[in-house]
């Protein structure tokens, strides 16, 4: 028996199959009409069926929630916009110091 987390839907399940269908038989292959493909995919679809193996989660919940709360926080948009305005504010006040030093030392050395 095969028990789908609650988490999870069962058409994960069924796009995964699809993806290694996709991968192990349709992508290797060269058809020249329907009926051949068709036949290969029966064929895969029978082997795989004569030999089932439940999927198996690889990951707990909480791996996959932190793997989440990553993604999230480095794709951020709205944060990220606000830190990179902040990082463009302390460039330009520093540069604006910058000049303002330069500029006073050039009054010290070239008095108006």
């Amino acid at each position: 028996m095969h028990l789908t987390p609650t988490s999870s839907s069962w058409l994960n399940q069924v796009e995964r199959f699809f993806a290694l269908l996709t991968d192990k038989k349709i992508r290797r292959g060269v058809y020249r009409s329907v009926a051949a493909l068709r036949a290969d995919i029966t064929s895969f679809i029978d082997r795989h069926n004569a030999d089932p193996k439940p999927f198996r989660w690889s990951k707990s919940a909480d791996d996959i929630l932190a793997s989440i709360e990553r993604f999230c926080r480095h794709n951020a948009p709205a944060e990220h916009n606000a830190i990179s305005k902040a990082h463009k504010k302390a460039r330009v006040k520093r540069r604006f110091f910058e000049l303002e030093k330069r500029n006073d030392a050039a009054m010290l050395i070239d008095p108006p």
